[in-house]
């Protein structure tokens, strides 16, 4: 993208000064810094379609600023009055939003005064997302129970790990799997409803001294079953084997609990939503492979991630139920 028109889409004192924060797959992050002195985020969008990022700017600006304890990644309106630039420099076209820099660090996974604090955090977010109303156009982020579309390639959840590159032992294991994630999908009807954050991870919160200052990236926000975001949660700050530490989970769940109460079909579907996540992972890496944008090796890890969960699952379940049972608000 040629940067140096960006100044004549936002009205924020010029000139400025950009400095490369990330490259990822899927967009790049710069740093923009005012002629005010006042910092902002710069994401630039691999995709031409305007509408992904439309859909969580129209969700993230029906929430009151000053209605949380901490700050959302709302973008700046642009000069025109939307949320969203689209940009065509003759070689491709560019998507951006700008967003101000939202300071803080993110929290250790084995610090349990922050995971508590996190959880409480995730159960905020939840809150106001029950009272958004949705936005008109169609969400780009399918619901976990739709296990056909998390990646283009895979059509056949079943196939694609049978073909996977896996030895017999781990393929045979996955099947067994799949075919209990399938039985989870077709009861999360009876959970409740609502948006959700969708990718909830330490790495998308940050901390500053005692408190949580920011929750970051949206983009998979989505309309599904709410225990997935506590299960997403889980899943990233909890580690299942070995290192596995209880006070942890306990931690995050019972922060969250202290905001949204589980009803008893959350408290019982839990367990298998973390499965369902660690599916989801499994699966979404393997359309990767298949398309050429990851190695075998990240297969392998995403296997073992699932297949270390399974066997915590079978050797901790009566105590991870007792520690959900146990959570209250």
């Amino acid at each position: 993208m040629n940067i140096s028109t960006l100044h004549t889409v936002w009205d924020i004192p010029t000139p400025w000064d950009f400095d490369m924060l990330a490259s990822r797959s899927h967009n790049h992050l710069a740093l923009v810094r005012a002629a005010d002195d006042q910092e902002y985020v710069l994401c630039t969008y691999a995709s031409s379609d305007p509408a992904p990022v439309q859909y969580v700017q129209t969700i993230l600006h029906q929430i009151d600023p000053h209605a949380l304890p901490f700050r959302i990644p709302t973008a700046v309106a642009t000069r025109t009055g939307g949320y969203v630039h689209t940009h065509d420099d003759g070689y491709r076209v560019w998507v951006a939003s700008l967003t101000p820099l939202l300071n803080g660090d993110h929290p250790s996974p084995e610090d349990t005064a922050a995971a508590t604090r996190a959880g409480m955090a995730l159960g905020l977010i939840n809150q106001h997302f029950a009272q958004v109303r949705l936005p008109v156009q169609p969400c780009p982020t399918p619901p976990f129970a739709a296990l056909t579309q998390i990646h283009p390639a895979i059509t056949n959840p079943e196939m694609n790990v049978h073909v996977a590159p896996l030895s017999v032992d781990r393929v045979v294991k996955l099947m067994e799997v799949v075919e209990q994630c399938q039985a989870f999908a077709t009861r999360t009807a009876q959970l409740p409803q609502q948006l959700i954050h969708g990718d909830y991870t330490p790495t998308n919160v940050l901390c500053s001294d005692d408190a949580v200052t920011a929750v970051l990236d949206f983009e998979r926000v989505h309309l599904d079953a709410r225990i997935y975001d506590l299960a997403i949660a889980l899943s990233s700050w909890c580690t299942f084997d070995d290192t596995y530490d209880r006070r942890v989970w306990r931690a995050l769940g019972s922060g969250y609990s202290r905001v949204i109460g589980l009803d008893p079909f959350e408290r019982d579907a839990l367990l298998d939503a973390l499965r369902m996540v660690r599916l989801h992972r499994l699966l979404r890496t393997l359309g990767e492979y298949q398309a050429g944008t990851v190695t075998k090796v990240h297969v392998e890890r995403a296997a073992a991630a699932l297949l270390a969960y399974e066997s915590w699952r079978k050797r901790r379940s009566e105590e991870a139920r007792f520690d959900i049972q146990s959570w209250s608000i």
